[in-house]
């Protein structure tokens, strides 16, 4: 794709600039995005999962084959693919409210993120460097909130007109995204791969197998897919079914402001995005100058406070204490996700970092694939039961980032070790 440098942004400001805009598109394409498939298509609980394994049975297909595309030819055209194709299934989502384009729409999601999934990290640690990279991924949050922000009092206005109007809204939105993306996005800091390779499928294999070389030879990417992979079958049950659960099990109270459902959760981002603006700052100062041995205790506490949440979530006799366990979880997440993300470019080469990044989204995305309608089968018979599953599954995850600081505890000893 080419490019006329005289409209190029600064990749560290158009990074920040492009996470704000995507919070805001999420805002409105996916806030209210639960309760529209609840009421408006009249979704089960195991049928609210389908559609997110939907959307995980797409990851798994394409995401090493769009990461290997961006190491191959260019992150960046990548990335603008991606937002064109998510834009098509968000559109179809709003458009046709049935079960069926449900699955579709979802399952176009998925391919759209695994063109943006590691090509947007890769492309920003190759044009600003590694550690101004790890700056941008937490600072992102904060301007992502500002936008969030925004994004949330909007889907709330217009979700009171028709819930399916902010979808449909936000779909042109990432258009218009790509749009902006290819007159103003450089790529200064790819070299893609020679004309003659690119004719035949080999660049593409090779890159794969360096990719797959890379994770065997280090056991901190092995822990992380093996996270990753738990993560995933954790997240799955309680990310699709969590707003169900608070309007299956609890009265929420009226409010004189339009629609409950939508003031309630709208009032819950809102809160959590206020939150995550402290919280990422706090995060951001661990991070800096921190060890991978830092890096991963700070993993383990903040897992061991999501598994809590998501106890405490399931067991919850009223709203408000589910409310707080609710709001334990999203933090928890949110918080981890950056930090993950600086802990996996620390251990990659530059020429394989999208295509192992995009193995850890596969590895996420069996696992949601794997235990999400089990959780959502359990929901049709208990939506509560259904919660506590979701909270057993994250604990093995814990001794994993144990035995990741045993080996960097052990590379150090044999660093420090003089020779005989």
């Amino acid at each position: 794709m080419l490019q006329n440098n005289r409209f190029k942004m600064d990749a560290f400001a158009l990074y920040l600039l492009l996470q704000g805009l995507l919070w805001f598109l999420g805002s409105l394409t996916v806030g209210l995005s639960q309760l529209y498939r609840i009421r408006e298509v009249g979704l089960s609980p195991l049928e609210l999962v389908l559609v997110g394994t939907a959307l995980e049975v797409s990851i798994l297909l394409f995401e090493v084959p769009t990461g290997v595309l961006a190491d191959v030819y260019s992150r960046r055209l990548s990335v603008i693919i991606g937002h064109v194709v998510v834009g098509l299934g968000m559109l179809l989502m709003g458009l046709v409210p049935t079960f069926w384009t449900m699955l579709l729409s979802s399952a176009l999601w998925g391919l759209g993120y695994t063109f943006q999934s590691g090509a947007e990290s890769a492309w920003l640690v190759d044009e600003v460097g590694q550690e101004r990279a790890e700056r941008a991924f937490l600072r992102s949050r904060q301007v992502g909130v500002i936008f969030g922000l925004v994004g949330m009092a909007l889907t709330a206005y217009l979700a009171n007109i028709a819930l399916a109007l902010p979808i449909i809204i936000g779909a042109v939105g990432y258009f218009i995204l790509a749009i902006l993306l290819i007159v103003v996005m450089p790529e200064k800091g790819f070299t893609p791969r020679p004309s003659e390779e690119r004719a035949t499928w080999q660049a593409h294999f090779d890159t794969l197998k360096e990719g797959l070389r890379a994770v065997r030879q280090r056991p901190p990417l092995r822990s992380l897919l093996v996270i990753g992979l738990i993560w995933g079958a954790s997240s799955e049950g309680f990310d699709r079914l969590w707003d169900k659960y608070l309007l299956t099990v609890f009265n929420l109270p009226t409010v004189g402001i339009g629609d409950p459902a939508i003031f309630w959760f709208t009032a819950i981002d809102v809160t959590l995005m206020l939150s995550m603006l402290a919280l990422t700052e706090v995060a951001q100062k661990a991070m800096n100058r921190a060890s991978d041995r830092r890096v991963i205790w700070i993993l383990f506490i903040v897992t061991s406070t999501l598994a809590i949440g998501l106890i405490l979530f399931g067991f919850a006799p009223t709203l408000w204490v589910a409310l707080v366990a609710l709001f334990i979880i999203r933090l928890s997440r949110e918080i981890a996700n950056p930090i993950f993300n600086a802990w996996a470019n620390r251990n990659i080469d530059s020429h394989v970092r999208a295509t192992v990044l995009s193995i850890y989204g596969q590895a996420d995305a069996i696992g949601e694939m794997g235990f999400g309608p089990g959780v959502g089968w359990v929901g049709n018979r208990s939506i509560r039961y259904a919660m506590w599953a979701s909270a057993g599954l994250i604990l093995p995850t814990l001794p994993l980032y144990v035995q990741a600081t045993r080996y960097h505890d052990a590379v150090n000893d044999e660093a420090t070790t003089p020779s005989s």
